[in-house]
């Protein structure tokens, strides 16, 4: 069965093998002292990362995972968010797309929500903010299509949707119900394969698939259990399917991408 961890190659099947990998982490992590405990951030060469929660005597109280891509954008960051249900270290930015143009009236392209792996390192943040962030869009269910026009003969659901389009599914209730898990960071992605690697998990040996998909207003990378794919992705595919988001703030320069990175990235948007 997929899932958030199987997708960047941890095959986690019950909670002792959690209690394993968490170990297993904890032995190569980079610690981040955030004065009431720490993350312990272990990044593999596949760009599959843990972020660890340890208490002030560094003990393991949690464990978020994170992909680590070069899709990096500018977003407004409006406000953060703690649920009830989130661990004491988790939390979640409610952040607008493409803020830098206007749309409507609007602060930017289309609204999310991500959630933050290492959301207490920037608890200090002042927002509203425009950062760069780098969110990876995990596949919960996925479609590969090798045509637009494949693409459009399936959208018998959605009729009318672009190719490249953002629904943060996550911020709407379902038939007009209310969820008590509202918000979350779940999303609708649809758009264009622009690269894609079959990568190998360098800890576990488990391979998963990365994409980077040009989709409305922004590029994200997306990574996926390759159980969910009925064929292999190649660059000029689309893509459509359900995700959950995963973000960091890329607050130090050393991992900001070049300038001429970010004008690339830009020449992609709509």
């Amino acid at each position: 069965m997929a899932s958030h961890l199987s997708s960047i190659g941890f095959p986690v099947q019950n909670e002792q093998d959690l209690y394993t990998l968490a170990e297993k982490v904890s032995q190569k992590a980079k610690p981040h002292d955030i004065g009431q405990g720490y993350y312990l951030n272990y990044q593999d060469p596949s760009g599959a990362a843990i972020w660890l929660h340890a208490d002030q005597d560094r003990q393991i109280t949690g464990m978020n995972p994170h992909f680590v891509g070069p899709s990096v954008m500018p977003v407004k960051i409006v406000r953060s968010l703690h649920r009830e249900k989130d661990h004491a270290f988790e939390g979640s930015y409610f952040a607008w797309v493409a803020p830098e143009e206007e749309h409507n009236h609007q602060e930017g392209a289309y609204p999310l929500l991500f959630d933050a792996p290492d959301f207490l390192r920037h608890s200090q943040q002042k927002l509203p903010a425009i950062l760069l962030v780098q969110i990876a869009a995990f596949a919960h269910e996925v479609d590969i299509f090798t045509t637009e026009e494949a693409w459009k003969e399936s959208a018998t659901d959605a009729p009318g949707m672009a190719p490249e389009s953002f629904i943060p599914a996550g911020l709407f209730p379902v038939d007009g119900k209310a969820n008590a898990a509202l918000p979350s960071a779940h999303a609708l992605i649809s758009g264009h394969v622009l690269d894609v690697q079959k990568r190998t998990n360098q800890m576990t040996g488990k391979g998963f698939w990365w994409l980077q998909v040009q989709s409305y207003a922004a590029i994200y990378d997306v990574v996926v259990d390759p159980i969910l794919l009925k064929m292999e992705p190649q660059p000029g595919h689309l893509v459509k399917g359900s995700f959950w988001l995963s973000g960091v703030i890329v607050d130090h320069a050393a991992d900001k991408p070049q300038a001429g990175f970010l004008r690339l990235l830009r020449s992609h948007m709509p």
